[in-house]
């Protein structure tokens, strides 16, 4: 559902602790792309987990990203307006992104380093490619699972926070702020029975 954590609501407990092994096959030729393979995943949890859901906006605790007062500090891709999206962690903390909306950007944030949801209100259209480098902080990439502790010294060259890079290098705000946000309202759930 391209969602944060945060943005589900209701159902009971075991769908945060009880874990499933679930194979699956498209029944179409072929690798299913990022948006087939969301449809493939709904229908699974439809048909096996009896899954019925509706969506509602709800004010909730989100970061807003906005473009920083001197604009931003982008490389618009115009090469390939149509093409896969390239977002990737070279190691946490040093971000590449080619060929990325926006809405990418924001998604990538929300999935894999902040703690909440990430609302884009940059207004920017088209694609972009940069580079993002910052030293995170404990709050970060906690669906990574556990890091190594930091160093007892703190490097003086480090780069800095998530917060001021953002600015820095790629010309955008990132704020702690409530917001409208859609969340997923579980209407209906069940255990699935054994193949």
């Amino acid at each position: 559902y391209d969602v944060h954590l945060n943005q589900i609501s209701g159902g009971p407990s075991w769908m945060e602790n009880d874990k499933f092994d679930i194979t699956g096959r498209p029944l179409a030729e072929g690798v299913p792309n990022v948006n087939q393979l969301r449809g493939l995943l709904r229908g699974l949890l439809a048909d096996r987990f009896k899954l019925t859901v509706h969506t509602e906006k709800k004010e909730m605790q989100a970061y807003v990203l906005t473009v920083g007062n001197s604009g931003h500090k982008m490389t618009p891709n115009t090469a390939s307006p149509t093409g896969l999206p390239g977002l990737g962690f070279k190691q946490l903390g040093v971000l590449g992104v080619v060929n990325a909306n926006m809405g990418h950007f924001a998604g990538l944030l929300q999935s894999s380093v902040l703690d909440r949801p990430v609302v884009d209100k940059t207004g920017l259209e088209g694609r972009f490619d940069f580079t993002l480098t910052w030293t995170p902080d404990d709050s970060q990439f906690r669906s990574f699972g556990p890091r190594p502790p930091a160093p007892a010294t703190p490097d003086p060259n480090a780069p800095p926070g998530l917060f001021t890079a953002m600015q820095e290098q790629i010309g955008l705000r990132l704020e702690r702020a409530n917001a409208g946000v859609d969340v997923i309202v579980v209407d209906r759930v069940e255990k699935p029975s054994e193949n």
